[in-house]
């Protein structure tokens, strides 16, 4: 399954009412951890482009380096259980790009919550002064490139597994995570 959920924009509060968005605090590996111990090894292998068993130290501690400026990373909950991780990191040598990531634990995709959390890293990325976000996603992960056409991404022609997206349509266009968030 994607790491994208492809259900632009099925995401509505009244659908998961427990739902809760919120940053990622430095160094906190909980959430981060228990998203990847719930995502399959495939879903592993289409967010982190390469088979994984567990997150290696230096991996846990360099996505957990968040700074508001920089590199955003969002918990999404249901009922106070991570399901699923979003980020942003700035392209440092172009301030207005940033990669855009997604992982919705597998027992989750398709019901909007990883759309939810792109909108809500794309609000952040936007009061940052980011302007496009860059994603790589695996050539066979058909369902995570539809979800990318639909939103408007355009392929780069130099890199088949990635395309960009304009932040604005993407924080603009879908519906706010639940307010108590």
């Amino acid at each position: 399954m994607p790491w994208f959920a492809p259900a632009y924009p099925a995401f509505s509060p009244t659908a998961h009412p427990y739902l809760t968005i919120r940053p990622l605090a430095p160094q906190e590996a909980g959430p981060l951890q228990a998203v990847f111990q719930d995502l399959s090894a495939r879903s592993r292998q289409l967010r982190y482009h390469t088979p994984l068993a567990a997150l290696r130290p230096a991996m846990v501690r360099h996505l957990t380096d968040v700074d508001p400026s920089r590199h955003v990373a969002l918990v999404a909950a249901l009922g106070g259980r991570p399901v699923g991780i979003g980020r942003w990191l700035r392209d440092p040598f172009r301030p207005t790009e940033a990669e855009l990531a997604v992982e919705i634990i597998d027992r989750w995709h398709g019901a909007g919550i990883g759309t939810a959390i792109a909108a809500e890293a794309a609000r952040h990325a936007s009061r940052a002064g980011v302007q496009t976000f860059v994603a790589h996603i695996d050539p066979v992960n058909s369902a995570a490139r539809a979800w990318a056409r639909a939103l408007g991404a355009t392929p780069n022609p130099d890199d088949p597994d990635q395309v960009r997206l304009a932040v604005s349509a993407l924080a603009a266009g879908l519906p706010r995570h639940h307010p108590a968030a």
